[in-house]
């Protein structure tokens, strides 16, 4: 949240100025951090560019699900993207992985079929979520969500009146905290400096 906080600031502060950027020519020897544009070259002119890429598995790290979205080494020439294979995860890593996967499944099952119950178990298996709250709050966090949301979530129309019945009756108390890691949420002059200081630095 703190985070989302920051960016939502920054944006808003700093929209104005990129739109006044826009405007200027293109600087062709001053490229940006993305990739696009060196893969375009790549693919374009056969140099090769090396990097990592968000694929669908199917195969590439062995102990992963074939039909997973992951962010593997690989280079992009003439052919397209080729991706180094036969990459096998530690166990740890591997099941850390399928966990996220797992609710990654969980959460589009919900998301198509509208069960609102599937959702909540979902948001409970998030690791992260599950190291922090429990599942009555879980619980009332979803039926919140569906509720706030519910003009852009139709497939949840049949569960959002059960769901406001439930929040007019909650015992959940809302903990007052900052989050796990208690960081405050930083000002504009401050991510101004941070990104001046890893300009200069890089």
């Amino acid at each position: 949240l703190r985070y989302s906080t920051e960016t939502r600031n920054w944006f808003e502060t700093e929209y104005p100025q990129f739109l006044e950027a826009a405007s200027k020519p293109i600087d062709r020897e001053k490229r940006s951090n993305e990739h696009a544009s060196h893969i375009l070259e790549a693919l374009e002119t056969n140099r090769v560019y090396r990097g990592h890429f968000n694929v669908k598995n199917n195969g590439v790290i062995t102990n992963l699900p074939h039909d997973a979205i992951i962010e593997s080494p690989g280079f992009v020439d003439r052919f397209g993207i080729n991706m180094a294979a036969g990459i096998t995860l530690p166990e740890a890593c591997a099941a850390t992985c399928i966990a996220s996967i797992n609710v990654q499944r969980m959460s589009v099952h919900a998301a198509i079929s509208g069960d609102i119950d599937l959702l909540k178990l979902a948001v409970l298996h998030d690791p992260l979520v599950g190291a922090v709250s429990t599942p009555e709050e879980v619980w009332q966090m979803a039926d919140e969500m569906v509720v706030a949301q519910a003009a852009w979530l139709p497939q949840y129309a049949h569960a959002v009146p059960a769901a406001r019945e439930r929040l007019s009756t909650s015992k959940v108390k809302t903990r007052e905290w900052a989050g796990a890691a208690r960081r405050s949420v930083r000002s504009i002059e401050e991510l101004r400096a941070e990104k001046a200081a890893l300009k200069q630095a890089g």
